[in-house]
């Protein structure tokens, strides 16, 4: 990442940091990481935004995947965010971005969906603050990325999360669908209106045919289900095939 933007002794304390964090120094990284903040906190706000903007974009451009768990591969990484360095120093800047109405930073905002679910207190805090009522949906970041600035960064993390969505609700099929079918319909209808606007449908065509096919079945296996033992006995009876 492009640290050009700190001073010499906060390059120095961001390097030694990342040394022992490499080399399995978890105590000593730790201390370290500890030491960063506190100096970082002291900078001017400039350096601050500028510190994050290098490493949201060191980590979150490059690898979205490769973020947030504590496994050998996100360990290994040269750049790589830990939960105090969230908490104390990125989302304040997110926080301020997201009322700026910065579509990059909304759409950071929604990439730090496991920050968010592994600390509730810090996750009710940032809502409120940012006059949003109701519980973290990432989805909900990513799409209002996208409406602003139209990107397909953004687009595609959306239509990501859409499609867990509802690979989700079929995932136990044909015994059976985890959504009613109006639910389904929606979530189904939703996913549609932004892969319209893709430059890579023909990654999602084989999913939504899939969707598509259930979907139609499940609604109108629901409109007689008293005729069958169970979804399955419905697909079965009419020579359906669920994959």
């Amino acid at each position: 990442m492009d640290v050009a933007v700190m001073n010499n002794s906060l390059q120095h304390l961001w390097k030694e940091y990342n040394q022992a964090r490499l080399q399995g120094l978890k105590k000593k990284a730790n201390q370290l990481l500890a030491d960063f903040i506190a100096k970082l906190k002291q900078q001017e706000e400039a350096v601050i935004e500028g510190f994050v903007d290098a490493i949201c974009t060191a980590v979150l451009e490059t690898d979205a995947t490769v973020l947030a768990n504590n496994g050998t591969e996100v360990a290994r990484q040269a750049d790589r965010i830990q939960h105090p360095l969230f908490r104390e120093i990125i989302l304040p800047v997110l926080t301020k971005q997201y009322l700026q109405n910065s579509s990059r930073h909304i759409k950071w905002i929604g990439q730090f969906e496991q920050f968010f679910y592994a600390d509730v207190l810090t996750t009710n805090t940032f809502l409120q603050q940012i006059h949003y009522d109701g519980f973290f949906e990432a989805d909900y970041f990513f799409e209002k990325a996208f409406v602003m600035a139209q990107g397909q960064d953004a687009l595609t993390l959306l239509l990501e999360q859409l499609a867990r969505t509802m690979d989700y609700y079929l995932h136990e099929a044909p015994d059976n669908v985890l959504a009613t079918p109006p639910i389904l319909e929606a979530s189904l209808q939703r996913f549609k209106n932004y892969w319209a606007h893709s430059q890579q449908q023909s990654k999602w065509s084989a999913q939504l045919e899939y969707w598509e096919r259930l979907t139609f079945h499940w609604t109108r296996y629901n409109s007689a289900s008293a005729s069958y033992n169970d979804f399955a006995h419905y697909l079965s009876l009419h020579n359906i095939l669920h994959d």
